[in-house]
């Protein structure tokens, strides 16, 4: 009996660690300013758009355009999540996102929290 609760329990530790971040992201904080959104999918196929309401739409643009990666790459690195891709001006960028226990992940940049909304 004792034997069979411990590989069940390892089974669902494997699982558990095993979750994939695979799923759509939003930031969480500013919305009437900035919202940000991470779209991680299958196969490692990565979207980062990014969308700003400060009153200028050229400066809106220059924000939405200097941050949005239409088709970048995501990859596990340990504890974090790196987007790779590059943005409108064809400028290649690296995102560095933190994974957090509850699933929310943090971007290195500037600590924006993205929580999973699917």
């Amino acid at each position: 009996m004792m034997k069979h609760i411990l590989i069940l329990l390892f089974a669902l530790v494997l699982v558990g660690c095993s979750r994939s971040p695979e799923g759509l992201y939003q930031s969480v904080g500013s919305e009437d300013k900035f919202r940000m959104t991470l779209d991680l999918g299958n196969g490692g196929i990565a979207k980062f758009t990014t969308r700003s309401n400060l009153g200028n739409p050229e400066m809106d643009r220059a924000v939405e355009s200097s941050m949005s990666l239409t088709a970048g790459k995501w990859v596990k690195d340990g504890a974090s999540l790196v987007v790779t891709g590059q943005i409108a001006n064809g400028k290649a960028v690296t995102y560095r996102f933190l994974s957090q226990k509850n699933g929310d992940l943090v971007w290195e940049k500037n600590g924006a929290r993205l929580v999973k909304a699917k």
